[in-house]
């Protein structure tokens, strides 16, 4: 299911049949660097399987990016509901194959991710995660408007905590 467009990219629901595409991701150590090294392919099939549960309990997730151009699975970015000193807290995340660095797609896929995140879930905050050493992400970051807010240990990793609020009228 397409969840939305822009102006260069496809952003859907993964499917299982996304499992290859996902493990040539997520196995990769260039695109791994900051986020716990390569995965393996049981890794991958419990990635895909966490993400399909999601989007059953929660309606999001990680999403797979294609580029409308080409076809090519790009990579995954969503909103994902992750749990920072013990609350729930939902969080904008984005992994793209290396080759398709310097596109300008992650900046393209997480504006999108956040009008989604703000006028169809009608979600109040965004959070989002990263190592200090990652400059490319924290880039993008602060690119799409996110102020990092704090420091914190989070999966056994010292981050940046970034954050990103919208007032919803009702």
């Amino acid at each position: 299911m397409v969840i939305m467009e822009t102006e260069r990219l496809i952003l859907r629901q993964l499917t299982d049949s996304d499992i290859h595409d996902l493990l040539c991701l997520v196995s990769d150590p260039i695109v791994m660097e900051f986020c716990s090294g390569p995965l393996t392919n049981a890794d991958a099939q419990r990635w895909l399987a966490a993400a399909m549960t999601c989007y059953e309990k929660y309606g999001y997730d990680y999403w797979a990016v294609e580029e409308k151009e080409s076809g090519n699975f790009v990579g995954q970015m969503g909103i994902l509901r992750q749990e920072l000193d013990g609350t729930q807290v939902d969080c904008l995340a984005f992994m793209l194959h290396h080759q398709y660095w310097n596109r300008g797609y992650a900046s393209e896929g997480a504006s999108a991710c956040l009008r989604y995140a703000f006028t169809t879930l009608r979600l109040e905050n965004i959070m989002a995660t990263v190592e200090p050493g990652n400059a490319a992400s924290i880039a993008i970051l602060k690119k799409i408007g996110m102020k990092q807010i704090e420091d914190k240990d989070y999966a056994g990793n010292r981050v940046h905590v970034y954050s990103i609020s919208q007032q919803i009228e009702s």
